[in-house]
């Protein structure tokens, strides 16, 4: 079969299969330059993996040194489950190593990447230096201690010979020293293990007690050799050689992720220049290809237009004898269906005229309901999107970001508004519950529920650095309702914690309860940062913060205050900025639910 050039269908064929050809090679292209993007992701991701497993592998270390350097079943048996947890980070480390290796275009960071696991493996090594050492120096009735220990215990049979005063003097300084870390005690010690052994040389005391002294201050030197080489702080010893290997290895991070980055950019770069060429050539073509194709087909298009024209200005008689000046299959096929559709058209007209006065009604009908739904959809839309209005605007902003960690930032932030809102929650059902429950009369332990809120709130931030005194005057078992008390103190105590003062020296919270048979007196006081005068009558109020920074929904000191309201009781508080808070509690032990125990509003004192 002959293959017409001029015919329309070959002809559009014709541009089709070029602009197919022409997309097909773009498609190609993109489908390398997408394939080199996501080599530089995957490089990228490794790092992030390598580091993240490098910054928790430095954590874990510094657990262990936290944890088991003060933990007698490591010195039994000398084995930790930090150590092998420390082991597969390793493990994971290499193995990411490698695959990073593996990746092409490695070339271009491998020095860097060769600095980093160097400094990995000297990192080890000293780990595994600091280890030993502190095996060796052991803890309690292990190690060097345990020995040094084990010379002090015995001395204390030899009283008749050493005084007391003088071994516990001895005693005094070793601990001060491993205390405070201060050399001075080493002096003092050996001073006076000089002194004892002079007066035992005086007065014919027997060897053993003057060998048992030497070997006592002696192992004491040599514990303390052993400390000094892992060093009396942090910036000394072994403990400083890993934190300048940690900040070292920190360093290198950071320079592989800025040479990382600024490779992955200029590869974009390249990208984008060479796409944009090629896709400027291919658009030129395309409007060059296009045009010449256009021009074939429009050419019979014009001559069967300028009929039609004719067919609006004149009766349909006579326009089949119109030529067309050898028109092609297609066009002679296409006049004919023209002329028969005109002839329909005149038939329609009249109904369509009917038909449109009708739809105009009906217009007018839809017009109004879509004004009301869309009226609808708004108020709806408005009313529904506001709360949630911030994490959606932080949930585009992580779609849009290509950044690993500004993503996490982003994720952060979007678990903290989650957390705020569900906190939020929280309080409000604990408020409904307050509410609504009846009350119960339980007996139960204050003690162990106090406790048990601070078990559960040790991992707040700072909770750790907090000094907690627990005063319990009278029986330590009350009864009263054991939900609505754990909210009382819950309350307490998570405020105490989160406005401690951690500049202070000693931030502490302190619990005083006297218990008498019919109320239970409470003294709940910290040394935080205080609350200023002008806020005090404030503070018990719903949704009251000092500012829109402060941390809490504003429900928790309006929740306590319901619930010692409920219970029957009186609170009052006093605070002095800077200085700290006390809150006065006083609840009832043993009430009947039916009469009013204590004051039942509570009262604010300044």
């Amino acid at each position: 079969m002959k293959f017409k050039i001029n015919s329309i269908k070959n002809r559009i064929l014709t541009g089709f299969l070029s602009i197919l050809v022409v997309v097909l090679a773009l498609g190609i292209l993109s489908l390398y330059y997408q394939n080199r993007i996501n080599q530089v992701s995957n490089l990228e991701r490794l790092l992030s993996r390598i580091e993240s497993h490098s910054l928790h592998l430095i954590k874990t270390d510094n657990d262990f040194f936290d944890i088991e350097s003060i933990n007698e079943s490591y010195f039994v048996t000398r084995e930790s489950k930090l150590l092998d947890k420390r082991n597969e980070l390793r493990e994971k480390i290499a193995h990411d190593v490698e695959s990073y290796r593996a990746q092409k275009g490695r070339d271009i960071l491998r020095a860097e990447l060769d600095k980093v696991e160097r400094t990995l493996e000297e990192y080890d090594q000293h780990f595994q230096v600091l280890t030993e050492k502190i095996y060796q120096r052991g803890f309690k009735d292990y190690g060097l201690e345990g020995k040094m220990r084990t010379y002090a215990h015995r001395l204390e049979s030899f009283t008749q010979e050493i005084k007391l005063s003088h071994i516990l003097s001895l005693r005094r300084h070793e601990k001060d020293f491993f205390l405070r870390n201060d050399t001075t005690y080493i002096v003092l010690l050996n001073r006076r293990a000089q002194d004892i052994y002079s007066s035992l040389e005086a007065s014919n005391a027997s060897d053993s007690a003057k060998v048992l002294i030497i070997k006592y201050v002696n192992t004491f030197n040599e514990l303390v050799g052993l400390q000094k080489e892992i060093g009396l702080n942090s910036n000394e010893g072994l403990r400083n050689e890993l934190n300048d290997l940690t900040m070292l290895l920190e360093d290198h991070f950071n320079e592989l992720s800025s040479k990382s980055e600024t490779w992955a950019l200029q590869l974009t770069d390249r990208i984008l220049v060479l796409y944009s060429v090629v896709l400027a050539v291919v658009i030129v073509l395309t409007v060059i290809w296009g045009n010449f194709v256009a021009n074939k087909l429009s050419r019979p298009v014009k001559r069967l237009d300028a009929v039609m024209r004719g067919a609006a200005q004149k009766d349909l008689k006579g326009l089949i004898e119109v030529p067309l000046n050898n028109p092609s299959s297609e066009m002679e096929n296409l006049y004919q269906s023209f002329i028969a559709l005109m002839k329909k058209t005149k038939l329609q007209m009249k109904e369509i005229k009917d038909k449109s006065k009708r739809l105009h009604k009906q217009n007018q009908e839809l017009t109004k309901v879509n004004h009301e739904l869309d009226s609808f959809v708004y108020s709806t839309a408005h009313d529904l999107r506001s709360p949630l209005a911030s994490l959606l605007g932080l949930v585009n902003l992580a779609e849009r970001e290509d950044a690993p960690y500004e993503k996490e930032e982003y994720i952060f932030m979007m678990k903290q508004s989650i957390q705020k809102m569900d906190s939020f929650i929280k309080d409000v059902v604990a408020y409904s519950k307050n509410k609504k429950l009846d009350l119960t009369n339980s007996q139960f332990n204050l003690r162990e529920l106090i406790d048990g809120i601070f078990e559960e709130h040790k991992f707040m931030e700072n909770a750790e650095l907090i000094e907690k005194s627990i005063k319990i005057g009278g029986s330590e078992t009350v009864k009263n309702d054991e939900s609505r008390f754990k909210i009382i103190f819950n309350n307490l105590v998570s405020n105490a914690i989160r406005y401690s003062d951690i500049a202070k020296p000693a931030p502490k919270i302190s619990i005083d309860i006297e218990v008498t048979q019919e109320r239970i007196s409470v003294v709940f006081s910290d040394n935080g940062i205080g609350i200023a005068q002008e806020y005090l009558d404030k503070i018990f109020k719903m949704f009251f913060r000092a500012s829109e920074n402060s941390p809490g929904s504003g429900l928790g000191l309006f929740i306590l205050m319901e619930t010692v309201k409920k219970l029957g009781g009186s609170i009052s508080v006093s605070s002095e900025l800077t200085v700290g808070t006390s809150f006065f509690l006083e609840l009832p032990n043993n009430p009947k639910r039916n009469a009013v125990v204590l004051k039942p509003e509570g009262e604010l004192r300044y």
